[in-house]
């Protein structure tokens, strides 16, 4: 499937989820990030995932930036597909932030906290 197909498949997927980036990005913005590379989108039958890579001075991270569609087809992608190929690539740690419900669904990871955000104004 071309960059092109994925992002048609994805879009509509994104679009609901965007509210959740705070006013932090547009779907252009996010699509132009793809473009660009910045982002990783994965897609499955009826899912959408963003990532991007963050290099600390230690390690590197997979970040999951949006995660949307059905929960299984998620888990599977997560577990089979993502992080193995990001584990390929020498990437040591993943991480996300997202509702607390998430920290309940998601085996093997720690919740480090919930993502809060203040606008100064």
């Amino acid at each position: 499937m071309s960059i092109f197909d994925k992002w048609a498949f994805a879009k509509p997927l994104l679009e609901k989820a965007i509210n959740q980036c705070h006013g932090t990005h547009t779907i252009d913005d996010i699509c132009l990030m793809v473009g660009a590379g910045h982002f990783t989108l994965w897609t499955g039958e009826k899912s959408a995932v963003l990532t991007e890579v963050t290099t600390y001075p230690k390690i590197k991270a997979l970040n999951y930036f949006m995660v949307c569609g059905d929960l299984e087809e998620l888990m599977h992608m997560k577990e089979n597909i993502i992080e193995p190929t990001a584990k390929e690539n020498g990437i040591s740690r993943v991480q996300g932030g997202g509702r607390d419900g998430w920290a309940r669904r998601l085996p093997g990871f720690t919740h480090g906290g919930t993502f809060m955000y203040k606008d100064l104004t």
